[in-house]
């Protein structure tokens, strides 16, 4: 059930990236890495290549070079964690929303997302309210389910 509720409500992030990575997209940002080995920019762009592809390992090794070379970047954070979320790692993928919500407090998808962590790693309760805040910023489709599900009220 909460595998189910953690794919119904699977990380809106995932369905702004493209649907087919091709991997002559990796070989660009590659290129662009080793022209530029400092380029945050480089390293987020190839991880969003391996995250279509579901190599979500690749993925978060370019996140952490990515928010090594640029602490604030707060997409590397939500992003890194959706790949932990899809890896079944919730609790890493937590302590990553919660930086992204330090650095930018007001992204829906965000707390949606750190909910869909709770709910995965079994703490409901601590859901609600992310669910809750999500909805308040736009985003309702998870609470209506958490609703429905009788987890928030």
């Amino acid at each position: 059930m909460k595998r189910t509720f953690l794919f119904l409500v699977i990380i809106s992030f995932w369905f702004l990236l493209p649907v087919q990575a091709e991997n002559d997209e990796i070989d660009k940002w590659s290129s662009i890495i080793k022209a530029n080995p400092s380029s945050a920019h480089g390293y987020y762009n190839r991880e969003v290549e391996y995250g279509n592809l579901k190599q979500y390992k690749k993925a978060i090794q370019d996140y952490d070079r990515a928010i090594e070379l640029d602490p604030g970047y707060e997409v590397a954070y939500g992003n890194r964690g959706n790949c932990y979320l899809m890896l079944d790692q919730p609790n890493k993928a937590i302590q990553d929303y919660n930086k992204f919500i330090e650095l930018d407090p007001g992204t829906a998808s965000t707390y949606n997302n750190r909910g869909a962590a709770h709910v995965s790693s079994g703490g409901i309760d601590q859901a609600c309210p992310d669910f809750k805040k999500a909805c308040e910023l736009g985003m309702c489709q998870s609470l209506k389910i958490a609703i429905e599900q009788g987890w928030c009220f």
